[in-house]
C-alpha cells in the first residue's frame, strides 16, 4: 500500500502497538515541522471556541428576556436539540470528509463551509423571539460547528507524527482556551443586549476558518482513490469500531466533559441565584473567573503536552486531570462565596488545560488498526457534544433536588469515574 493510499484509508500517525507509521514521503516532512501547522491549530480552535463560549451566556440572557419564568427549560431544550444535532452531524460529516475529493483537500471545504453555516444560523437567532425558531437555528448552528470542528480535528492525524501529537494537542487546547476567554469577555459586554452579540460574534468563526484554509499547506485529494458514496456504503461506514479501548476512551472523555457541562450548564444563573449577584455584577465576576481559568489552563496546556510527548505517557495526565475536577468542586459546594467560585475556576483551569493538551493525542492513539480517520475520531469527538444533551437536564434536576452543592459533587464524581475508565485502556500508556 502506498503512502497516499494509507492516508486515504484514514491511516494518520502511528498508533501504539502498530508497526507501520501513517505518514510517509511529503507527509513525514510536514510532520517534522509542527510550526507549520501550529498557528492553524491555534487559530482554528480559537475561532470556534469564541462564539461557542459567548453563545452559552448570551443564549441564557436571551432566554431570560423571552421567557423568564421558564428560562431553564427553554435553555435546556436548546442545549438538548443542539447536542443531538451536533453529535449526528459530527459523525456523518466525518465520514463524508474522509471521502471528499477536491483540489483543496478533504478537510478544508468542511472547515470553511461549516463555519459559514454556523455563523449564519447564530446571527439569525438574535432576530427572532420565537422559541421554536431559536431552538431550530441553534441546532443548525451546532451542525455547522460540528462539521467544521470535526474536519479541523482530523487535520492533526492527517499531517503529524505520533510523537508530536501531545504538543499539537497542547497548541490546539491553547487556542480553545483563548477562544473561551475572548468569547466570555465579549459575551459580558453584550449581556444586556444578547441579540446584538449573537449577530456579531459568530463571524469570528468564519474569519478564523478562512485563516486556517490559507495557513494549511495545500494538498489536493483529486488523485486519491475514489471511495463509494452510496447511501448503503455511507450507512455501513457510520458503524463505530467494536473495540473495548475505543469505548473506554469515549466514556472517559464523555464523563469529563459531562462534569464540566453540568457544573457550568447554568453559569449565569449559578452566579445570580447561588452567589446572589445582580446580572450586571455577574458579567464582571464571570469575566474574572474565565481569566483565572484561562491563565491556569494555558500554563498547564503549555507544559503537560510536551511532557506527555517526552515521557510517551497519556493516561496519567488525562486521568489526573479528571480526578482534579473532583477536588475543584469541593470549594463552591461547601461555600456559596465569590472566593470559592474563583478557586473552582483556578483548579478547573489546571485540570482542563492538562486534559486538552493530552486527551486529543490519546484519542488518536487509541484508534484501532484500519480505522477511518475523521469518522472514527468523530465518534470520539461526539463525546464532547453528547453532554450538551444530558448535562443541562441533569444539572436542572440535581439543583431542584439537591441544590447547587449536590450538583457540584455529582459533577466531580462523574469526572472521577471517567478517570478510572481511562486507566483501564490497554493500548495507550
Amino acid at each position: 500500500m502506498s503512502g497516499s493510499q494509507a492516508e486515504e484509508l484514514g491511516a494518520g500517525p502511528a498508533l501504539a502497538g502498530l508497526p507501520q507509521p501513517r505518514l510517509s514521503g511529503p507527509a513525514r516532512d510536514a510532520a517534522s515541522r509542527l510550526g507549520k501547522y501550529g498557528p492553524a491549530f491555534l487559530i482554528g480552535h480559537l475561532g470556534w471556541a469564541a462564539p461557542s463560549a459567548a453563545a452559552a451566556a448570551l443564549l441564557q440572557a436571551l432566554a431570560e428576556k423571552i421567557d423568564p419564568a421558564n428560562k431553564i427549560a427553554f435553555f435546556g431544550a436548546m442545549s438538548t436539540a443542539g447536542g443531538v444535532c451536533a453529535s449526528a452531524a459530527m459523525i456523518v460529516t466525518g465520514a463524508l470528509s474522509d471521502r471528499t475529493r477536491s483540489r483543496f483537500g478533504r478537510r478544508k471545504p468542511w472547515i470553511l463551509c461549516g463555519a459559514v453555516l454556523a455563523a449564519c444560523a447564530m446571527a439569525l437567532i438574535g432576530a427572532s423571539d420565537s422559541k421554536l425558531w431559536i431552538i431550530t437555528l441553534f441546532a443548525v448552528y451546532k451542525m455547522g460547528e460540528s462539521a467544521s470542528v470535526g474536519a479541523l480535528f482530523a487535520l492533526m492525524p492527517d499531517r503529524l507524527a505520533s510523537n508530536q501529537l501531545g504538543r499539537a494537542s497542547g497548541v490546539a487546547g491553547l487556542g480553545y482556551l483563548l477562544g473561551q476567554s475572548v468569547g466570555t469577555f465579549a459575551a459580558a459586554a453584550f449581556l444586556t443586549m444578547p441579540a446584538a452579540g449573537l449577530a456579531v460574534l459568530p463571524w469570528i468563526f468564519v474569519l478564523c476558518a478562512v485563516l486556517v484554509v490559507l495557513l494549511v499547506p495545500g494538498r489536493s485529494s483529486l488523485d486519491r482513490p475514489r471511495r463509494p458514496v452510496s447511501a448503503q456504503e455511507l450507512l455501513r461506514s457510520l458503524r463505530p469500531p467494536s473495540d473495548k479501548d475505543f469505548w473506554l476512551a469515549f466514556a472517559g472523555r464523555f464523563l469529563f466533559i459531562f462534569s464540566f457541562q453540568m457544573v457550568l450548564a447554568y453559569n449565569l444563573y449559578l452566579v445570580t441565584d447561588y452567589l446572589g449577584l445582580t446580572t450586571k455584577a455577574a458579567g464582571g465576576l464571570m469575566s474574572a473567573a474565565i481569566l483565572v481559568f484561562v491563565a491556569a489552563a494555558a500554563v498547564a496546556a503549555a507544559t503537560t503536552g510536551r511532557w506527555s510527548d517526552r515521557w510517551v505517557r497519556r493516561k496519567p495526565f488525562v486521568a489526573g486531570a479528571s480526578l482534579l475536577v473532583l477536588l475543584a468542586v469541593l470549594a463552591p459546594a461547601a461555600a456559596p462565596e465569590t472566593w470559592a467560585y474563583l478557586l473552582f475556576f483556578l483548579a478547573a483551569g489546571v485540570a482542563f488545560g492538562t486534559y486538552t493538551a493530552v486527551d486529543q493525542a490519546l484519542m488518536v492513539e487509541v484508534l484501532p488498526g484500519g480505522s477511518e480517520g475523521a469518522k472514527d475520531l468523530a465518534f470520539l469527538n461526539a463525546a464532547n457534544a453528547l453532554p450538551q444533551i444530558l448535562a443541562p437536564g441533569a444539572a436542572g434536576l440535581l439543583v431542584t433536588l439537591l441544590g447547587y452543592p449536590g450538583m457540584f459533587l455529582c459533577g466531580g464524581l462523574a469526572a472521577a469515574v471517567g478517570a478510572v475508565l481511562i486507566l483501564l485502556i490497554k493500548r495507550v500508556r
